[in-house]
């Protein structure tokens, strides 16, 4: 099929071959024209063996004649369809020693571009290419051969073998040619100075280029790279330094700057990408001013933040309406990415909580009878209810909900009404408040605390009230020193979470060693959020995703990501559907799976 693909262009080539009788200023020989003509009637009707014996015998022929030349070419082409590239080659080369002035220099080079070609000798067969275009007076010829090189440059060649080339080179516009390849593979690497230094020296030159257009094309494009930016905003609080919101914020700048740091060094040619950093504080007005001064600045091809899901739903609506990319990292609140298709979060939302805890809970420990005790707080509710309706769906049961106030320490009405749930009916009035009877029907207890500090309140009262049921939590039981404080009632916990920092996973060791040694300090889970969120953009960056809509069609199509916090997955409602299910046992918090809602 390949030869086939280049018989045709080799057809461009013999009609030159015909037009040039003649033309070579040798002795004149009617036998050798005859000889020829027949010979060239058995290449054209494929009989490229028979074809070749003439050809051979003429080129040998002495003296030469106006046939010599050509019938050195036209061995060669057919030893080229022949499969005989080496010794089309071998041919070739010697004719151009013995005849470096023929007419059919042109021809003969662009043979041997061919041949090499074939032999997948690139570099060499794009230096035939070029040298072909500069040999000949035939436009179409011409095209044909930069058409080839081209192919070869964008395929097979690196940036150092086209410098190389272009030093060979004798006319200027075979010299733009390669140069262009170059700085094409550069911009396509990220590599902006490279790029404009090629882009600027070819169009600032006196003399015009022929590839003027291709040039400034690559220009606009350069320049757009050039100026890439990533909205921060943050709570960065400098005017309120003693914010309890401030290490949390600082935190997830390190993770983004570091971030920042590790691509530029791991990308020698990188795309030029900034960052337009902005403190919002707890203000929502001037957030709402950080995101429309963001969405007037075309060099901003997205935003991360903001951090807190009350800021976000208030940007949200901004960010939306000019079409700019907004990720919050942290935003768990349900509805903010519903705001519109430029709204991500990163993190899960209190819906993808409930029913991810509950789908392991029913599917993977096989729990059908549960209870359900939260705050009575939005966030509780909304993680209670997506867990509950969940639960049911699958199949299993919610004996019992009970819910309690923000800073209650006693929840004794709230256990004694699972208590009453979970014992047969039939019991005596006052088995539910005999605290010596074990209440085992209920398989299993949801508890979303909206704080550790509530581990100290509900652990020892759980043990106290007898309820034997596997206990259940959200992320916010995620807290080693609370659950270390009460671990004689909470062994065997299990609770779902949005990251999982796992100190002898290699990826997360060699990441916290890199931090520590730049940073000089220990990674938070802020950190790992923003490094994450960082990350997740340069790869779509790397991907070609370096405008508004780009980086929004990008994101949407995200799915498990290889963050180190956790993975991510924005496909399902653009709301981050991964998350980690964790199991406190006899002193230490094991993962146990991911749970992904895709």
């Amino acid at each position: 099929m390949v030869v086939r693909k280049f018989a045709l262009l080799l057809s461009l080539e013999l009609l030159l071959i015909i037009g040039a009788a003649g033309q070579e200023k040798f002795q004149y020989s009617v036998d050798a024209e005859r000889q020829f003509i027949s010979a060239l009637q058995l290449f054209q009707s494929g009989k490229f063996g028979e074809a070749l014996g003439t050809f051979d015998s003429l080129r040998q022929q002495q003296p030469t004649h106006q046939r010599t030349t050509a019938a050195y070419v036209m061995a060669a082409k057919a030893l080229f369809h022949l499969t005989k590239y080496p010794e089309s080659i071998t041919l070739l080369v010697n004719m151009l020693k013995l005849f470096p002035e023929t007419n059919y220099i042109d021809d003969a080079r662009y043979t041997l571009g061919l041949d090499y070609m074939m032999l997948h000798w690139y570099e060499a067969a794009a230096t035939q290419f070029l040298r072909c275009m500069e040999a000949t007076d035939d436009p179409k010829v011409s095209r044909s051969a930069a058409e080839l090189f081209e192919s070869i440059a964008d395929k097979h060649m690196k940036i150092e073998s086209l410098r190389r080339l272009s030093a060979q080179l004798a006319r200027v516009e075979t010299k733009d040619l390669v140069m262009l390849k170059m700085a094409e593979k550069m911009s396509a690497a990220g590599d902006v100075q490279g790029t404009s230094e090629i882009v600027e020296n070819i169009l600032n030159r006196q003399q015009p280029s022929s590839l003027v257009n291709r040039v400034r094309s690559l220009k606009d494009i350069n320049l757009m790279r050039s100026r890439l930016k990533i909205g921060i905003m943050l709570p960065l609080m400098k005017k309120d330094p003693q914010s309890p919101w401030k290490p949390l914020a600082d935190d997830m700048m390190d993770g983004i700057q570091f971030a920042l740091s590790q691509y530029q060094e791991h990308h020698r040619t990188h795309v030029n990408v900034s960052l337009e950093i902005r403190d919002t504080g707890r203000d929502s007005a001037n957030a709402l001013g950080v995101i429309r001064e963001f969405c007037e600045d075309r060099d901003v091809i997205g935003v991360i933040g903001p951090l807190f899901s009350n800021i976000a739903m208030i940007c949200a609506p901004a960010a939306e309406t000019c079409r700019i990319p907004l990720i919050s990292p942290t935003a768990t609140a349900n509805g903010i990415a519903a705001v519109g298709s430029h709204i991500f979060q990163g993190n899960p939302d209190l819906a993808s909580r409930g029913k991810s805890m509950a789908r392991y809970a029913v599917e993977q420990l096989g729990l059908t009878s549960l209870a359900i005790l939260g705050p009575a707080d939005l966030t509780g509710k909304a993680v209670a209810e997506s867990f509950s309706s969940e639960a049911k769906r699958l199949g299993a049961s919610i004996v019992m909900y009970e819910s309690y106030e923000k800073g209650a320490s006693d929840l004794s009405e709230q256990f004694l009404a699972i208590r009453k749930a979970g014992l047969p009916p039939d019991s005596q009035a006052g088995s539910q408040e005999d605290l010596s009877i074990s209440v085992t029907s209920i398989q299993g207890i949801f508890i979303p605390i909206s704080d550790a500090e509530e581990i100290d309140i509900i652990a020892p009262q759980l043990t106290y009230f007898n309820i034997k049921a596997q206990l259940l939590g959200t992320g916010e039981w995620y807290s080693p020193d609370q659950l270390d404080a009460q671990k004689r009632y909470l062994n065997g916990a299990i609770f779902i979470s949005d990251f999982y920092m796992d100190r002898h996973d290699p990826a997360y060791s060699e990441f916290a060693g890199l931090f520590y040694r730049e940073k000089k300090k220990h990674p938070s889970k802020y950190t790992l959020f923003g490094y994450d969120t960082m990350q997740l953009i340069f790869q779509q960056i790397d991907a070609g995703a370096t405008t508004r809509e780009k980086l929004t069609e990008a994101l949407s199509r995200v799915k498990s990501f290889p963050g180190i916090h956790s993975k991510i997955s924005l496909i399902n409602g653009r709301v981050n559907s991964e998350l980690i299910i964790l199991k406190y046992l006899n002193g230490d918090i094991k993962k146990l799976t991911e749970v992904s809602l895709n």
